[in-house]
Parts: structure tokens; sequence; C-alpha cells
């Protein structure tokens, strides 16, 4: 593709200046107004190679409290995969409970700190968003929108995810594969081991909009583009040491790798590194640096992009 010239979009705060490179073509932007990927992000990953044995992760909860996995998929050759793992059924509670924001809770929080005089309650309401998993970004209109904060999702459940971890590692093992094998292959569960399919957007009473943390959403077996995501990501930070970031586009949601991509692989440049592309939410079948038509375009128009680094 030639190279068609530099857009520059208008730098705010809450953006993150972003170089996105798409088969020789550069785009210096700004990201949008930071929103959390919501529901249309479907339309992002569907066409491309789709697992026939999609919609395969199972579990039992047994007597023990602990949930029994079966997960069975394909890598990107398209051969059938298989693993097992257990994961106490409190750890999805634990996330669960951390996660979301509940007008009671708020409300309890705000009579506690009415009764104390060094109580602060602007500074204290954005501390209870923090504290339960969500951000509050400020709009081009000066309102302020709450959003998921995915990073802090995947920092505070990486360790609940090591069961899968410890099961991948033991499947590249038993295929004399290795680690690189091992992310290929979480990729392949993630996308398509997993349903594709929206959360609420209040659950139990708590808004979560439309996110499940990592062990909510194993337990629930499915998950949209910015769930799969977290739970892709808290699974590769186990399985390597470089950097990743969330990439947020209008509608959709997907990460990237830090490293130096083959010819064909879509990439960004954030801050002076690389990092290759990686569309998490299925259920297409995608090898790293092989995204959507509509994800390119989405990167390619520049508006609403935003990096969230993971690090």
């Amino acid at each position: 593709m030639k190279a068609r010239g530099i857009r520059r979009f208008p730098r705010t705060p809450t953006l993150t200046a972003l170089a996105i490179a798409l088969g020789g073509f550069a785009l210096n932007a700004g990201a949008g107004d930071g929103t959390a990927a919501r529901g249309g992000d479907a339309l992002y990953s569907q066409p491309g190679a789709v697992s026939p044995d999609a919609d395969r992760l199972a579990r039992e909860l047994g007597d023990d409290g602990v949930y029994r996995f079966q997960a069975r998929f394909r890598d990107f050759e398209g051969r059938p995969l298989a693993i097992r793992f257990d994961m106490p059924a409190a750890w999805s509670r634990q996330a669960t409970a951390e996660f979301g924001v509940s007008d009671v809770e708020r409300k309890a929080r705000y009579n506690r700190c009415q009764a104390d005089p060094d109580c602060t309650w602007s500074r204290e309401w954005r501390r209870y968003y923090h504290d339960h998993g969500m951000r509050l970004l400020e709009q081009d209109n000066g309102r302020l929108k709450m959003v998921v904060d995915v990073p802090a999702a995947v920092a505070r459940n990486r360790d609940r995810v090591r069961p899968v971890v410890r099961a991948l590692r033991e499947l590249a093992a038993r295929n004399g594969r290795d680690t690189q094998w091992a992310m290929q292959a979480a990729m392949a569960l993630v996308q398509g081991g997993m349903r594709y399919e929206r959360p609420a957007q209040v659950e139990n009473g708590r808004k979560i909009l439309d996110f499940y943390p990592p062990p909510r959403a194993l337990e629930q077996g499915y998950g949209d583009c910015d769930t799969k995501s977290a739970l892709l990501a808290a699974i590769l930070q186990h399985l390597t040491d470089r950097r990743i970031v969330g990439v947020h586009v209008p509608d959709h949601y997907l990460l990237g790798i830090a490293g130096e991509p083959a010819p064909g692989q879509r990439w960004i440049e954030h801050e002076g590194e690389t990092y290759i592309l990686v569309e998490a939410s299925g259920p297409a079948i995608r090898p790293p640096g092989d995204v959507s038509d509509q994800t390119l375009a989405a990167l390619e128009q520049g508006a609403g992009l935003r990096v969230d680094p993971m690090y």
C-alpha cells in the first residue's frame, strides 16, 4: 500500500500518541475519547477461519468447590488440541466482588465520607471507581465517563489464571513444542475455545459494562473483545517477558505484543516500541499479526484510538 501522507489529530490530556503501520502506511494519531470497547465489536473478528470445535470450554463444579475445566480447540493449522485444568470457584467470586460499581456500596461510602471531616468526596469516589476496576475519563464536552480499566483487571487476576498457564505449558511439552508455541495455543484457546458473547451491562446489582474479569470469563465460558483480551493478556504475561498493550479502537479492543513483525504481520508503534497486533475476540482463529479488515479500517481512520500499557 502506498503511503498516503500523514494525518494529524488533536491531542487531549486523555489521549495517547500512537503511530500505526499498516502495510507501509504510516499514520500519526491520537486516541479518541478513551472509552472501553463496546457492542459492535463482533464485526471486527467474525470473518476468517472459524474453529469447527468452537464453544468447547466446559466445566464441572466438584464437592470441594473446585471447577474442573476441559477445553477443546484447534491451533492455527487446524490441528485439534485439548487441555484440562482446575480452578477454585472462589477465585471467580473474588474477582467478581472486586469488579464493578454498586450504587449501594457507593452510597455507603458517601455516607462514611460525609461523617469524616478529613474525607473529600471528589477524591473518595474516584478512589472507589479505581478500587473496583473502573476509570473515569474526561470527554471532549468536559463530562466524565466511566470505562473499564482493562490493565487493572489483568494485573489483579494474573495469578488466578496460573492453572491455565500450567496446562498450556504441559500441552507444549507433550507435543515437543516451546513457549512460543504455548503462546499461540493460548491465543487459539481464547479465540476459538470460548464463545464470543457479550456480558451484561449490569450483573447482580453491579455495573460491569459488558466486561468479565479473567476468572469470571473462564467460569462463564465466553466473552467479547475486551473480556477475552484481558484473559489472554493475563495468560501471556506468564509465558513471555515481552511488553503487552491493549489497543482500543471504536467498539473494539485487541492486544499488541512487543516484537519485530514478520512480513505481512500488522503492527503498531507505541513510545518507540513495535507491537504485533493480536485479535482475541474470535471466533475467527487468527495468528499474531492477522487482524480483520474492520480493525485495519478503524486503525487507518485514526479516531478513537487508545493504547493501554499492561506492564
